[in-house]
């Protein structure tokens, strides 16, 4: 009996944490990094952290939340999965809908790209939708930052059953971890102007596991490099 309870306590939390993603981090830029940054230390494993911190560069009500932890690969291989924006759909979480808007810019290294995305919603949450542009800069030692704006006025017009998000900014950041010189330490940072997240939608209602993100980004360097 002990077991079953044990196993089925399990399978509520894995079912949490996938509903979490899906919300909490789906926006790939916006939904949800608001929702569960404090509840994710319990689970974050080491290497990772999380939190939220005051705005510094975008209007003083927006909201800052940050993750970020190691990836067992040199920043160059991470900063070229992070360039390949038409494979985000493979590992970031909860991507309903992903399109690049030009044929002609599709590498954000050589300048920014139009993105359109649209993100799962969950229960009566809406889903959410946006258009960006990603543009990536290189640094010194193989580090870079991946960076998306939100276009208020561009791309297709805002789908009747989406809320369009176009207050926000996210940066990928990429660089040599301080410790092992093979490794990347990856930040994910995203503002966002309040009012994006349902008040119902709590800390304290949904659990919600960012730290995810990172493992899923290594995961896919793994891939791409056949390991």
């Amino acid at each position: 009996m002990t077991t079953k309870r044990s196993h089925a306590h399990a399978e509520r939390i894995r079912e949490a944490r996938r509903l979490g993603v899906g919300l909490g981090l789906g926006l790939g830029v916006g939904l949800g990094m608001r929702l569960g940054m404090t509840l994710a230390l319990a689970w974050a494993p080491a290497g990772i952290a999380v939190g939220q911190e005051p705005a510094d560069r975008e209007p003083g009500d927006w909201q800052r939340h940050h993750v970020e932890g190691d990836v067992a690969a040199t920043p160059e291989a991470v900063c070229s999965t992070l360039s390949d924006l038409e494979a985000f759909p493979r590992w970031f979480p909860g991507i309903r809908e992903w399109r690049l808007l030009d044929p002609e810019r599709r590498d954000p290294r050589e300048g920014p790209v139009p993105v359109y995305g649209r993100q799962h919603g969950f229960g009566p949450v809406r889903d959410r939708d946006y258009v960006v542009h990603y543009h990536l800069r290189s640094g010194a030692d193989g580090a870079c930052s991946l960076e998306a704006r939100a276009l208020a006025e561009a791309g297709p017009a805002p789908d009747t059953d989406a809320v369009r998000i176009d207050s926000m900014r996210t940066v990928w950041s990429v660089r040599v971890h301080e410790s092992y010189g093979s490794h990347a330490r990856v930040g994910y940072t995203v503002h966002i102007a309040p009012g994006w997240i349902p008040e119902w939608a709590t800390p304290e209602r949904l659990q919600v596991a960012p730290e995810l993100l990172i493992e899923r980004l290594a995961a896919e360097v793994r891939r791409r490099d056949g390991r």
